[in-house]
């Protein structure tokens, strides 16, 4: 069995403020299986809790996000606010 782990951030850095964990487990050897057939895990992260840790936002990456689909960008904007210098970046 491996486990593959996913992090959306806010930045490439190794400090980067986390949007979302999400993981699959699965097995290689076993062929390939629909993802509803697997075991996966998905948990949104506040933010600001990261802020409030010193982790880094990356404007050029806050920049890429305000490019990518619309729901995708809905569902962030319903599940936490982006903190940004104690402001909030708002995407379109």
């Amino acid at each position: 069995m491996e486990v593959m782990i996913d992090l959306e951030t806010l930045s490439t850095r190794v400090d980067a403020v986390v949007l979302a964990i999400s993981a699959i487990k699965f097995d290689r050897f076993e062929g390939h299986k629909q993802i509803e057939e697997c075991s996966t895990f998905f948990q949104l992260v506040k933010t600001d809790s990261c802020v409030e840790l010193g982790m880094h936002i990356d404007p050029e990456t806050v920049e890429w996000w305000k490019q990518q689909d619309e729901k995708i960008q809905k569902e962030l904007q319903e599940k936490f606010i982006l903190v940004e210098d104690g402001g909030t970046i708002e995407l379109p």
